[in-house]
């Protein structure tokens, strides 16, 4: 265990999640963080309580148990894998811009895609209104001389 005393060896006595009873000859005080090591597993907690030789600690991560009760490297290996094989999995900023970019992209391709619609309905009216007026005229002839 590294304190402000420096490092010293611990006794655990007692885990949990997220706290350890521990056993040191010279004890953090009352609220002092605290650095365990044991093997490759670092745990930084806070002594919450402190009687005698023993004090109780919060940590600020989860305790991963099964590696701080058995150490070994094939274990220490798979903890470090799993870690990396999280962070892969982690978005980067990069791939944010990208998506962006990507939806940019795409709502300029709706906005055009809405202006040539506009444009080519009121081409269409246009047409509609120049044209009507002549077939009118020829409809009306047509049915005048019907008569």
């Amino acid at each position: 265990m590294k304190s402000a005393d420096g490092w010293q060896d611990v006794a655990i006595r007692n885990v949990s999640a997220h706290g350890l009873r521990i056993s040191v000859t010279l004890p953090p005080s009352r609220g002092a963080y605290i650095e365990l090591r044991r093997a490759t597993q670092i745990i930084i907690a806070r002594a919450m309580w402190v009687q005698g030789t023993d004090c109780g600690l919060r940590t600020q991560d989860v305790v991963d148990i099964p590696t701080l009760l058995n150490p070994s490297a094939t274990r220490a290996e798979a903890v470090l894998e799993a870690y990396h094989s999280d962070r892969r999995r982690l978005p980067r900023p990069e791939d944010g811009a990208q998506r962006a970019s990507g939806m940019v992209q795409r709502l300029r391709y709706v906005a055009f895609g809405a202006v040539v619609m506009a444009a080519a309905i009121c081409a269409a009216m246009t047409v509609t209104n120049v044209l009507s007026a002549p077939m009118h005229a020829v409809r009306d002839a047509l049915a005048g001389t019907a008569n």
